[in-house]
């Protein structure tokens, strides 16, 4: 084979290779084929629900025994005999009458002041047309130490008692008028003889006399009554008293004193 011969079979041959790429690259692909459509996923079934059991109800706790309740023995036959302490007294006035040397004697008056009481008392008299007077005043104080409230209701006692510290001065003031009548000479010259008495005539006379005493005491004392509430109540004192008079000191003696009071 000539070299022309075999450059023209190679001409033809790379023609043809050439014509075969084209022709197959120019060809269209196949349509895939129609794929069936998924089947959808089941629905998963809802799990069934299980009823929970009702819890039980706890157990009440058995009854007690019935136990025979407790008579109150002590309350029923045996009184309160006990008491016990107040911290003061509640009135604040009172109104009443006084008899001593060292508070005074007369009408009284207190007035309260917690635990602390003052007293006023003031007597005046005139007799005789204004010829006799006694004027007696007093002021007088005491201090609550104790107020004691007894709880028993069947007592023969009043049901509240204090202990008290008592002092005091009180002013008398006494006046009296002594009247006599005495016979005087009309003539202070004449003489009496046994054949001839004097004339005589008959003067008044009034001697008057007066009294001034100072009395001081101080002591201890109880009062009984109403202390806590309002009403009456006694109180009854034992006071170191000394006496004076214009000339000074004249007795010193352990005199008592008694008071009926109102209070509120």
């Amino acid at each position: 084979m000539t070299a022309g011969t075999l450059r023209l079979y190679a001409a033809g041959l790379a023609v043809a290779v050439l014509f075969s790429t084209s022709a197959a690259t120019a060809q269209p692909a196949p349509e895939p084929m129609p794929q069936p459509a998924p089947a959808p996923a089941p629905e998963a079934a809802p799990a069934p629900q299980v009823e929970q059991a009702p819890e039980p109800e706890p157990m009440e706790p058995p009854a007690p025994m019935a136990q025979p309740p407790v008579q109150p023995q002590q309350q029923q036959q045996q009184p309160d005999m006990g008491g016990h302490r107040v911290q003061e007294q509640t009135n604040r006035h009172a109104l009443g009458i006084s008899g001593g040397l060292a508070p005074g004697s007369g009408f009284a008056y207190r007035r309260y002041i917690g635990n602390t009481m003052l007293q006023g008392v003031l007597f005046a008299m005139i007799t005789n047309r204004g010829k006799d007077a006694t004027v007696w005043g007093g002021l007088s104080a005491a201090q609550y130490l104790l107020v004691w409230h007894e709880d028993r209701r069947a007592s023969v006692l009043p049901d509240t008692s204090a202990l008290r510290l008592v002092g005091g001065v009180s002013y008398l003031y006494d006046r009296t008028t002594d009247t006599f009548f005495d016979d005087l000479k009309v003539n202070p010259n004449c003489v009496d003889t046994a054949t001839q008495s004097c004339a005589r005539s008959t003067k008044e006379v009034n001697e008057i006399s007066k009294t001034h005493w100072i009395s001081a005491g101080i002591g201890i004392g109880f009062e009984f009554g109403a202390i806590m509430r309002p009403g009456f109540s006694v109180s009854l004192d034992l006071a170191l008293t000394a006496m004076f008079d214009q000339n000074g000191l004249q007795q010193l003696w352990p005199l008592p004193a008694l008071a009926l009071m109102y209070s509120w």
